[in-house]
């Protein structure tokens, strides 16, 4: 707030203007009254225009949310519709991948038959070499014991150890086998 002591220091020095005495003073009163019906007139005119301005907004916002309803569910029925085809898509293939996996479950079982029977031919045959094995060395053992009873070898020279040769696994079989002698068990054990 200034105070008045220092306005009239201000005004010191310089004229003030000259107002033209009453009559200038009260015409531009006349005029700021004028002046201010106009502006008073032109703000009602702002406020109607903005009431106007408030009711179509109101009517855009209304008619706006009613279109953006409209095309949500448009929008939502569509994408609806999408996922239906794309699930018919997705299951389709699955059916096939299905039927695959059935096809390929029985192959693999008839492969594990297959392997279980060749795993049977193979025990089997094992067996056999196991028992030829030990008929062999039993066969050899006697025929060597015969000819140690002689004393000789084909050769003519004494015999120490049979010249037969047996894997590990026939020589527990034939070493256990009640058809070989005691001293060819011994060779067959070594």
């Amino acid at each position: 707030m200034i105070q008045q002591g220092s306005l009239r220091e201000a005004a010191r020095g310089q004229r003030l203007p000259n107002l033209g005495g009453k009559a200038g003073f009260l015409a531009r009163i006349a005029r700021l009254e004028s002046d201010v019906g106009h502006i008073q007139g032109d703000v009602a005119d702002i406020k109607a225009d903005l009431r106007g301005l408030r009711d179509k907004m109101d009517a855009m916002h209304t008619g706006l949310s009613a279109r953006i309803d409209t095309l949500g569910a448009s929008v939502d029925g569509k994408i609806g519709a999408l996922d239906q085809k794309l699930d018919g898509k997705i299951s389709a293939p699955d059916g096939r991948i299905s039927a695959l996996e059935e096809r390929m479950d029985g192959r693999f079982s008839s492969l594990d038959d297959k392997y279980v029977a060749l795993n049977n031919r193979i025990a089997s045959a094992h067996l056999w070499a196991l028992i030829l094995y030990g008929a062999l060395a039993a066969t050899r053992a006697r025929h060597d014991g015969a000819r140690l009873r002689l004393g000789v070898t084909g050769t003519g020279a004494p015999m120490s150890a049979p010249p037969v040769s047996v894997p590990g696994a026939a020589r527990g079989a034939a070493a256990e086998s009640p058809c070989i002698s005691a001293q060819a068990r011994g060779w067959v054990a070594a």
